[in-house]
């Protein structure tokens, strides 16, 4: 985008350096910042539409690794798919956690992730109603009792 910018930039300096003020090349050189304007805006809102879509997916497909993960039986296919797309390891300690929700639908435990994250503490969350549940992945060497 910034190369294109530089470019539409570069021409209009030389259409408006050989142009008068009545001439054919400043109009031209106004169409040309429009249509470059126009050009930029619809790639940035096609770039953000196109990312909110990628994020929903990734959402989507974490929330139902995570679901199955903490709720349901899996097979061992499903269990590896499952920790290569939620990042979580193979093998280790594991620790289920739970808090529940003082209003319903809120997150009681808003920005455990990155918190846990900080401390090498890989964590998959799944918000219920009345509950948020946890599965962590504790370092290697952890002991859940320390933590």
């Amino acid at each position: 985008m910034s190369a294109l910018a530089d470019n539409v930039t570069y021409i209009l300096d030389g259409l408006c350096g050989e142009a008068s003020p009545d001439n054919v090349l400043v109009d031209l050189a106004g169409r040309l910042f429009e249509l470059h304007s126009r050009y930029a805006a619809a790639s940035v809102s096609g770039y953000r539409e196109e990312y909110r879509r990628l994020v929903t997916a990734a959402q989507r497909e974490h929330s139902a690794f995570g679901e199955a993960l903490l709720l349901g039986p899996t097979d061992r296919g499903m269990l590896w798919e499952a920790a290569q797309t939620l990042r979580l390891p193979l093998r280790g300690n594991f620790l289920v956690v739970a808090a529940e929700t003082v209003n319903p639908g809120h997150d009681p435990l808003a920005g455990v992730e990155s918190r846990l994250a900080a401390a090498d503490v890989t964590s998959v969350w799944l918000l219920r109603p009345d509950r948020s549940i946890g599965l962590l992945a504790l370092p290697l060497g952890g002991d859940p009792a320390r933590s």
